[in-house]
């Protein structure tokens, strides 16, 4: 191993001495392309049948080669042209123009030592590096086409011989040596339509590299292909010891001031007025504390209110406060203050969605995941990522949905908390999106995180299954909490199975003809998730077949029927709320009338008639009807049409509809 990795520094030394890596105004001319497994995603994702014939003017023959890494074929072996007719699989059709050069354990482990394990890249994408590397050293002029910033930034720190560029600025260049006008318009559009998802997707990786470095080096692409030559590689990035750390010490000094830790004194006073400036931020955590209990008392939108009120607060204050500042000044004030307003932003929607205002919970989900990715916080990146995922899902976006969950997923890795759930999450996205490969990737690393673990298990996935409900997607919410209860009946969690399987039956009776397609479309994916030995499986289905006989039971119209006005206490077994799984709006005869399906547990879905009333729902959150002490119901049998579409048992009606007020599960 030594001597290869002898080789391969004496090679890399010989190069970067070379009169090619020298000449900062040499001609852009590069002799070989070694493209990493992103640009292939991503040309499957928006290439066709045209996108083999457009390459093969510029690629190959006379012009500049293509090389690939043996472990490229592992990691996308099975991705596919989805826009092509035949949707072939992109390796095996650009296979004439590519060149797949094994490279050996010990050259890819060479290179890990020299960088550092813990700084270098994935074993491929080390194999990638390696090979351009090699073939620099053979007099190749040599471009890595990966979209992957730690690639770039690590090869100029180790002053690897080979320029880098993402796909985009790879497809822009190769637009440039198209020979016909339309294969130059195909290739730059193409080119636009990836760059726009990598800059979309930069912001997921904060993990790996500034945002702003990489927008940066994403811009860079488009000038240097505009101007036909390689630019001067850039210094490498300064790290926080190199600098002494300043602002992002003084940000942390700042942010414990204000919120009353013990700071010495010294470092205070080199704060100057910052702390003075910065003291909205104790009121907006003053907030967010007393938070918890006012969100499970209080109505949504007028917390919102509330909520959006201090925001502008806030805000106006520090715009004012902030303004004299120097520029150093304010990056300190920017660090310190936005774990509080990411909070703020994040709270306030989750408000929003349990106040049915999706768009507005989008809006500030969004503001709050670029808030987080800015300071590199994890933890509120994936809370931030998340609910916007499953938003985008329920809207029916499946590729913002699968773009924004797989991103979580990846800031999950450092949320040991929240990995499962998510991870799961961005998996179920894909498997919707079409992305099947990608899809089982994730899913297979679910199943490693539940097998051997099924009792720690059960709390994330039961999770997502909430969060699906939350947003009204019962189809998808039955699946998840069916892996759940197979992790509960397998420990023998005899409480989180009963409470598994009404959650079940919740859901079953939350859907309709089409819910029951998107069953069966997840079925063989989330079936991976968990593994069980014959006793487990005959206990599962067992109680399986006990809930789907009560399934079939609560279909059946129900037999009480009420001649007078009767208590809904008597009609309910004892309570006076139920929960709402729809809600139907419609002009009367002499005003609006409503129809609500209702849920009862003992009882199954009735529909609940509100002459005179209109009860407004959001398209997302959950919903329960309120009946006020003594309210009094009459029972009568529903129509077929109702029974077979909602499966509603009954209908009923309230002597007084004031006494049924809607309410909010937030």
């Amino acid at each position: 191993m030594e001597v290869a990795k002898g080789i391969l520094l004496k090679a890399i030394a010989e190069v970067e001495h070379s009169p090619q890596v020298r000449s900062a105004t040499a001609l852009f001319m590069v002799t070989a392309w070694v493209i990493d497994s992103n640009c292939f995603i991503h040309m499957g994702q928006v290439g066709d049948q045209r996108l083999k014939p457009d390459l093969e003017g510029v690629i190959g023959g006379g012009h500049s080669k293509a090389y690939i890494a043996a472990g490229v074929h592992h990691e996308v072996g099975n991705v596919p042209i989805v826009k092509h007719p035949k949707r072939p699989k992109i390796l095996k059709e650009l296979e004439s123009l590519l060149t797949t050069i094994p490279i050996p354990d010990d050259q890819v482990k060479g290179l890990a030592q020299r960088i550092g394990e813990r700084a270098a890249p994935q074993d491929v994408d080390l194999s990638l590096m390696v090979l351009a590397t090699r073939l620099a050293g053979q007099g190749e002029d040599v471009c890595l086409v990966s979209d992957d910033f730690k690639m770039t930034k690590t090869g100029q720190r180790v002053h690897l011989p080979y320029t880098t560029c993402p796909p985009s600025t790879f497809l822009l260049r190769l637009s440039k040596m198209a020979k016909t006008g339309e294969s130059k318009k195909r290739l730059k559009s193409l080119s636009k339509r990836v760059r726009a998802e990598e800059m979309r997707y930069a912001i997921s990786r904060r993990n790996e590299y500034d945002v702003q470095d990489k927008l940066t080096w994403l811009i860079d692409g488009i000038i240097d292909s505009g101007a036909g030559r390689v630019r001067t590689r850039a210094a490498p990035l300064k790290t926080g010891e190199e600098t002494g750390g300043g602002i992002s010490a003084q940000a942390k000094d700042l942010r414990r001031h204000l919120l009353g830790e013990k700071v010495k004194q010294s470092k205070v006073t080199q704060l100057n007025t910052l702390p003075e400036a910065c003291a909205q931020l104790a009121v907006v955590e003053d907030v967010l504390e007393g938070l918890g209990k006012k969100v499970k008392d209080g109505e949504p939108s007028e917390l919102l209110e509330n909520l959006q009120k201090v925001y502008l607060d806030a805000q106006e204050d520090l715009a004012i406060r902030l303004a004299p500042l120097t520029g150093e000044e304010g990056s300190i004030a920017m660090a310190a203050l936005t774990p509080t307003l990411c909070r703020l932003e994040i709270s306030m929607a989750i408000v929003a969605r349990s106040a049915g205002q999706s768009v507005e919970a989008e809006r500030l989900l969004a503001s709050a995941g670029l808030r987080a990715a800015l300071i590199d916080d994890d933890e509120a990146e994936v809370e931030a990522l998340y609910p916007l995922g499953l938003l985008a899902l329920h809207a029916g976006d499946m590729s913002k949905a699968s773009r924004v969950l797989r991103a979580a997923a990846v800031e999950a890795e450092k949320v040991p908390e929240r990995q499962l759930e998510v991870t799961l999450a961005a998996s179920l996205a894909s498997q919707l999106d079409g992305d099947s490969h990608i899809a089982s990737r994730l899913v297979e690393q679910v199943h490693d995180m539940v097998d051997g673990n099924e009792a720690e298990a059960i709390g994330p996935i039961e999770r997502l299954g909430d969060a699906l409900i939350a947003v009204g997607e019962p189809a998808l919410a039955i699946e998840i909490y069916d892996e759940a209860l197979e992790c509960a009946v397998e420990t023998e969690d005899g409480t989180s199975v009963q409470r598994l399987s009404e959650s079940i039956a919740r859901c079953d009776a939350a859907m309709g003809a089409e819910d029951v397609r998107i069953v069966e479309r997840l079925r063989g994916l989330v079936d991976q998730i968990n593994t069980m030995d014959d006793d487990t499986t005959a206990a599962f289905e067992e109680r399986i077949g006990e809930i789907e006989e009560r399934r079939k039971t609560l279909e059946e119209p129900l037999d009480a029927a009420y001649g007078e006005w009767t208590a809904v206490s008597v009609l309910t077994g004892g309570t006076n709320e139920i929960e709402v799984l729809s809600v139907d709006v419609k002009d009367g005869t002499s005003g609006p009338e409503t129809l609500a399906v209702i849920y009862h547990p003992g009882i199954g879905n009735l529909g609940l008639w509100l002459p005179d009333t209109a009860l407004e729902t959001g398209d997302v959150g959950r919903y329960k009807i309120s009946f006020v002490d003594g309210a009094k119901a009459k029972v009568a049998a529903a129509p077929d049409s109702l029974r077979h579409d909602s499966r509603i048992r009954a209908l009923i009606t309230i002597e007084d509809p004031k006494h049924a007020h809607l309410q909010h599960l937030i």
